[in-house]
Protein backbone atom coordinates (compact mmCIF):
# COMPACT_ATOMS: atom_id res chain seq x y z
CA UNK A 1 0.00 0.00 0.00
CA UNK A 2 3.04 2.15 0.83
CA UNK A 3 4.69 1.48 -2.32
CA UNK A 4 1.93 1.72 -4.27
CA UNK A 5 0.88 5.63 -2.67
CA UNK A 6 4.96 6.82 -3.12
CA UNK A 7 4.26 5.41 -6.79
CA UNK A 8 1.42 7.15 -7.54
CA UNK A 9 2.52 10.38 -5.88
CA UNK A 10 5.75 10.11 -8.10
CA UNK A 11 3.62 10.15 -11.36
CA UNK A 12 1.19 12.87 -10.20
CA UNK A 13 4.72 14.96 -9.56
CA UNK A 14 7.09 13.71 -11.85
CA UNK A 15 7.67 17.04 -13.95
CA UNK A 16 8.14 19.01 -11.00
CA UNK A 17 10.37 16.41 -9.31
CA UNK A 18 12.49 16.79 -12.63
CA UNK A 19 12.43 20.68 -12.68
CA UNK A 20 13.14 20.93 -8.75
CA UNK A 21 16.10 18.44 -9.73
CA UNK A 22 17.42 20.24 -12.62
CA UNK A 23 17.13 23.36 -10.46
CA UNK A 24 18.85 22.21 -7.66
CA UNK A 25 22.01 21.06 -9.45
CA UNK A 26 22.02 24.24 -11.29
CA UNK A 27 22.23 26.01 -7.39
CA UNK A 28 24.38 23.49 -6.48
CA UNK A 29 26.80 23.96 -9.42
CA UNK A 30 26.67 28.03 -9.76
CA UNK A 31 27.63 28.09 -5.19
CA UNK A 32 30.74 25.71 -5.49
CA UNK A 33 31.53 27.84 -8.51
CA UNK A 34 31.60 30.89 -6.17
CA UNK A 35 33.62 29.25 -3.71
CA UNK A 36 35.68 27.90 -6.24
CA UNK A 37 36.44 31.51 -7.65
CA UNK A 38 36.95 33.00 -3.80
CA UNK A 39 39.62 30.47 -3.15
CA UNK A 40 41.47 31.46 -7.00
CA UNK A 41 41.23 35.02 -5.22
CA UNK A 42 42.65 34.71 -2.61
CA UNK A 43 45.61 31.88 -3.83
CA UNK A 44 46.42 35.11 -6.11
CA UNK A 45 46.28 37.27 -3.52
CA UNK A 46 47.57 36.05 0.14
CA UNK A 47 48.29 39.50 1.68
CA UNK A 48 44.48 40.16 0.82
CA UNK A 49 45.36 43.96 -0.30
CA UNK A 50 42.90 43.69 -3.35
CA UNK A 51 39.17 44.51 -3.84
CA UNK A 52 39.15 41.03 -5.64
CA UNK A 53 40.79 38.78 -2.64
CA UNK A 54 38.54 40.55 0.06
CA UNK A 55 35.27 39.39 -1.82
CA UNK A 56 36.82 36.68 -2.52
CA UNK A 57 37.65 35.50 1.08
CA UNK A 58 34.21 36.16 2.01
CA UNK A 59 32.75 33.30 -0.92
CA UNK A 60 35.83 31.32 -0.08
CA UNK A 61 33.41 30.67 3.31
CA UNK A 62 30.94 28.79 1.54
CA UNK A 63 29.88 26.27 3.65
CA UNK A 64 28.43 22.73 1.88
CA UNK A 65 25.64 23.01 4.78
CA UNK A 66 24.10 25.67 2.89
CA UNK A 67 24.81 24.93 -0.37
CA UNK A 68 22.93 21.59 0.22
CA UNK A 69 20.22 23.43 2.10
CA UNK A 70 19.77 25.69 -0.87
CA UNK A 71 19.21 22.82 -3.40
CA UNK A 72 17.14 21.31 -1.38
CA UNK A 73 14.85 24.19 -0.68
CA UNK A 74 14.92 24.92 -3.99
CA UNK A 75 13.69 21.43 -4.63
CA UNK A 76 10.77 21.24 -2.64
CA UNK A 77 9.14 24.39 -3.73
CA UNK A 78 8.47 22.59 -7.16
CA UNK A 79 8.41 18.97 -6.56
CA UNK A 80 5.39 19.62 -4.09
CA UNK A 81 7.09 17.50 -1.09
CA UNK A 82 4.88 16.57 1.81
CA UNK A 83 4.29 19.10 4.27
CA UNK A 84 6.41 18.04 7.27
CA UNK A 85 9.10 17.63 5.24
CA UNK A 86 8.81 20.40 2.82
CA UNK A 87 9.19 22.71 6.23
CA UNK A 88 11.68 20.73 7.62
CA UNK A 89 13.94 21.71 4.73
CA UNK A 90 12.47 25.02 5.14
CA UNK A 91 13.72 25.54 8.32
CA UNK A 92 17.11 24.02 7.67
CA UNK A 93 17.22 26.63 4.45
CA UNK A 94 16.39 29.82 7.11
CA UNK A 95 19.11 28.68 9.33
CA UNK A 96 21.57 28.04 6.80
CA UNK A 97 21.03 31.07 5.28
CA UNK A 98 21.09 33.30 8.25
CA UNK A 99 24.13 31.65 9.70
CA UNK A 100 25.97 31.82 6.18
CA UNK A 101 25.00 35.82 5.91
CA UNK A 102 26.46 35.86 8.59
CA UNK A 103 30.09 34.73 8.05
CA UNK A 104 30.35 36.35 4.41
CA UNK A 105 29.68 39.65 6.36
CA UNK A 106 32.12 39.00 8.89
CA UNK A 107 34.70 37.90 6.62
CA UNK A 108 34.61 40.88 4.11
CA UNK A 109 34.50 43.28 7.23
CA UNK A 110 37.47 41.71 8.77
CA UNK A 111 39.10 42.22 5.34
CA UNK A 112 38.69 45.62 5.12
CA UNK A 113 40.01 45.91 8.53
CA UNK A 114 43.27 43.38 7.85
CA UNK A 115 43.66 45.98 4.58
CA UNK A 116 43.76 48.85 6.88
CA UNK A 117 45.98 47.39 9.25
CA UNK A 118 48.34 46.20 6.11
CA UNK A 119 48.22 49.91 5.29
CA UNK A 120 49.74 50.58 8.32
CA UNK A 121 52.25 47.97 8.70
CA UNK A 122 50.73 46.09 11.62
CA UNK A 123 50.18 49.14 13.58
CA UNK A 124 48.18 52.09 14.85
CA UNK A 125 44.99 51.09 17.20
CA UNK A 126 43.51 48.56 14.31
CA UNK A 127 46.41 46.33 14.72
CA UNK A 128 46.40 46.53 18.14
CA UNK A 129 42.32 45.62 18.65
CA UNK A 130 42.48 43.39 16.01
CA UNK A 131 41.44 40.17 18.62
CA UNK A 132 38.91 42.73 20.14
CA UNK A 133 37.38 43.51 16.58
CA UNK A 134 37.01 39.92 15.32
CA UNK A 135 34.50 39.02 18.42
CA UNK A 136 33.19 42.02 18.41
CA UNK A 137 31.95 42.25 14.86
CA UNK A 138 31.32 38.07 14.93
CA UNK A 139 29.28 38.77 17.68
CA UNK A 140 27.37 41.12 16.96
CA UNK A 141 26.43 39.43 12.66
CA UNK A 142 25.72 36.42 14.58
CA UNK A 143 23.37 37.89 16.92
CA UNK A 144 21.51 39.39 14.17
CA UNK A 145 21.69 35.68 12.30
CA UNK A 146 19.75 34.64 15.59
CA UNK A 147 17.06 37.00 15.73
CA UNK A 148 16.39 36.59 12.04
CA UNK A 149 15.82 32.62 12.42
CA UNK A 150 13.57 32.97 15.47
CA UNK A 151 11.85 36.05 13.58
CA UNK A 152 11.08 33.98 10.50
CA UNK A 153 10.23 30.83 13.08
CA UNK A 154 7.47 32.77 14.10
CA UNK A 155 9.38 33.88 17.53
CA UNK A 156 8.42 37.01 19.24
CA UNK A 157 11.97 38.90 19.11
CA UNK A 158 11.03 42.24 20.09
CA UNK A 159 12.62 42.18 24.20
CA UNK A 160 15.63 39.97 22.88
CA UNK A 161 16.30 42.87 20.07
CA UNK A 162 15.60 45.68 23.21
CA UNK A 163 17.62 43.51 25.00
CA UNK A 164 20.53 43.14 22.61
CA UNK A 165 20.00 47.18 21.49
CA UNK A 166 20.90 48.59 25.07
CA UNK A 167 23.58 45.93 25.91
CA UNK A 168 25.21 46.61 22.12
CA UNK A 169 24.58 51.00 23.17
CA UNK A 170 26.53 49.97 26.23
CA UNK A 171 29.40 47.78 24.62
CA UNK A 172 30.03 50.79 21.65
CA UNK A 173 30.34 53.71 24.14
CA UNK A 174 32.81 51.24 25.87
CA UNK A 175 34.61 50.18 23.03
CA UNK A 176 34.30 53.50 20.96
CA UNK A 177 38.34 54.50 20.70
CA UNK A 178 38.73 50.99 19.83
CA UNK A 179 35.58 50.89 17.21
CA UNK A 180 36.49 54.51 15.53
CA UNK A 181 39.51 53.39 13.27
CA UNK A 182 37.27 51.14 11.94
CA UNK A 183 35.35 53.48 10.26
CA UNK A 184 38.11 54.41 8.40
CA UNK A 185 38.47 51.49 6.81
CA UNK A 186 35.41 51.94 5.17
CA UNK A 187 36.82 55.22 3.78
CA UNK A 188 37.90 53.04 0.38
CA UNK A 189 33.89 51.86 -0.52
CA UNK A 190 33.18 55.74 0.33
CA UNK A 191 35.54 57.26 -2.08
CA UNK A 192 34.67 55.00 -4.22
CA UNK A 193 31.07 56.09 -4.24
CA UNK A 194 31.86 59.57 -4.86
CA UNK A 195 34.58 59.47 -7.09
CA UNK A 196 31.46 57.63 -9.43
CA UNK A 197 28.74 60.47 -8.53
CA UNK A 198 31.92 62.86 -9.39
CA UNK A 199 33.48 61.05 -12.51
CA UNK A 200 34.86 63.79 -14.72
CA UNK A 201 34.86 61.04 -17.43
CA UNK A 202 30.95 60.40 -17.91
CA UNK A 203 30.94 64.45 -19.03
CA UNK A 204 33.48 63.23 -21.72
CA UNK A 205 31.54 60.11 -22.92
CA UNK A 206 28.39 62.28 -22.95
CA UNK A 207 30.09 64.69 -25.37
CA UNK A 208 31.08 62.61 -27.56
CA UNK A 209 27.90 60.51 -27.83
CA UNK A 210 26.43 64.18 -28.98
CA UNK A 211 29.24 64.67 -30.94
CA UNK A 212 30.57 67.74 -29.79
CA UNK A 213 33.53 69.41 -28.29
CA UNK A 214 33.57 69.53 -24.72
CA UNK A 215 34.20 73.12 -24.94
CA UNK A 216 30.95 73.91 -26.61
CA UNK A 217 29.36 72.06 -23.79
CA UNK A 218 27.78 75.73 -22.45
CA UNK A 219 27.03 78.22 -25.45
CA UNK A 220 25.41 80.43 -23.42
CA UNK A 221 28.78 81.24 -21.27
CA UNK A 222 30.49 81.47 -24.49
CA UNK A 223 28.35 84.21 -25.95
CA UNK A 224 28.33 86.29 -22.70
CA UNK A 225 32.32 86.13 -22.54
CA UNK A 226 32.08 87.22 -26.22
CA UNK A 227 30.27 89.98 -25.48
CA UNK A 228 31.63 91.04 -22.58
CA UNK A 229 34.92 90.76 -24.78
CA UNK A 230 33.26 93.15 -27.50
CA UNK A 231 32.07 95.51 -24.97
CA UNK A 232 36.16 96.15 -23.18
CA UNK A 233 37.40 97.04 -27.03
CA UNK A 234 34.47 99.45 -27.62
CA UNK A 235 35.43 101.20 -24.34
CA UNK A 236 39.42 100.74 -25.06
CA UNK A 237 38.63 102.40 -28.51
CA UNK A 238 36.39 105.22 -27.45
CA UNK A 239 37.69 106.16 -24.04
Amino acid sequence: MGLDHLHAWFIAHHDGLIAGAIIAAAIVAGLLLVRWLGQRALERDPEQVTWRAIIGRAFAKTFLFFIIAAAADSFSNYAALPHGLARIIDIAFIIAFAFQGAIWAREFILGLVGRRVAEENGGGTLGNAMAIIRVLVSVALFAIAIILILDNLGVNVTALVAGLGIGGIAIGLAAQGILRPVRGAFDPVRQAVQEGRHDPLRQQHWDRRTDRPQDDAHPLAHRRAADHGQHQAARARNP
